[in-house]
């Protein structure tokens, strides 16, 4: 990877919301701004509820795309020869999107595919429920160490308003949201994979029993773990 990419750029795109404003009039809520604010559990009951799912509008308003946080991904390796061992490391990263600081979109897909359709309406973005991204790298482990991989992959945040339409059995509500997952890059690398060892005195313990079962040993001095139980470091 090219080493004059800005990981910590920020890319910010602006919806074309002509059409939904459109929609909002039509439906008579081009006073929307005025409902009243909504809490997280109320939208997440309505999100599943058929009879007031059709009521609500999805309103983008303003899209990042930027990398996020940096995360252990793939096996770590435990070099206990005297050696530098060039060790391969498959990984495999999923993100999924999420509407609000903890609500999963899964539980509603049609609501998912409201979101997905104002985003390629406004932006012309193609907004996933799921994203997985894997590849592998050969990782010089040197003597008695241990390396992993960590993982910084794009992400797009979408801050927005949900809003419940006036109806004769429902009031006029709105929720103000940021949701985050991917919808494409900005020209940066969907992923930014980097590479980290450490002499093995710093390594944390993993004998416990509740992962012993996580951990293989091979003939060569290798150990193989699941990078995730380094935590951050």
């Amino acid at each position: 990877m090219a080493n004059d990419v800005d990981l910590d750029k920020i890319t910010d795109l602006h919806p074309d919301n002509t059409q939904i404003d459109a929609k909002l009039k039509e439906v008579g809520a081009s006073d929307w701004a005025s409902y009243s604010t909504g809490s997280e559990s109320q939208l997440s009951a309505f999100l599943v509820d058929e009879r007031i799912r059709p009521y609500l509008i999805y309103r983008p308003s303003k899209v990042t795309m930027y990398f996020g946080p940096e995360h252990p991904v793939g096996a770590g390796v435990i070099n206990k020869t005297d050696q530098t061992v060039d060790h391969t490391i498959q990984w495999s990263d999923t993100i999924g999107f999420k509407i609000g600081a903890s609500l999963s979109i899964t539980a509603g897909g049609s609501f998912f595919d409201l979101v997905k359709a104002s985003v390629t309406m406004t932006l012309s973005l193609d907004l996933s429920k799921s994203s997985t991204f894997s590849d592998q790298i050969k990782v010089p482990v040197p003597p008695n160490s241990y390396g992993w991989l960590t993982r910084r992959g794009m992400t797009t945040s979408i801050e927005s308003d949900v809003i419940l339409q006036k109806t004769f059995v429902t009031p006029g509500v709105r929720w103000h949201t940021t949701s985050t997952g991917y919808a494409g890059n900005d020209g940066r690398p969907d992923s930014w994979v980097t590479a980290h060892n450490k002499p093995n005195s710093g390594l944390p313990d993993l004998s416990g029993d509740d992962t012993s079962g996580l951990i293989t040993r091979n003939s060569d001095g290798v150990v193989r773990f699941p990078a995730v139980l380094l935590g951050d470091r």
